[in-house]
């Protein structure tokens, strides 16, 4: 199993509107990937969704069984 890396692109605009792109986490987990920059920064204006996004979330759970 590799390992996998969760990237965040932070762009700051010349008004102070900041826009966050994440990369490498599929379905859901993006949102608590920026749940700490969005408690920081305020409220979420917009959302718009990657096909990331879409992507059944992977499993991070083993489970091993003996007989």
């Amino acid at each position: 199993m590799g390992v996998k890396t969760t990237e965040l692109e932070i762009m700051i605009d010349p008004n102070g509107n900041v826009n966050i792109k994440v990369k490498g986490v599929k379905g859901k987990g993006c949102i608590d990937a920026t749940k700490f920059l969005e408690d920081e920064l305020g409220d979420v204006e917009e959302r718009e969704y990657t096909s990331e996004y879409y992507e059944e979330e992977e499993s991070h759970t083993r489970t091993r069984v003996s007989y």
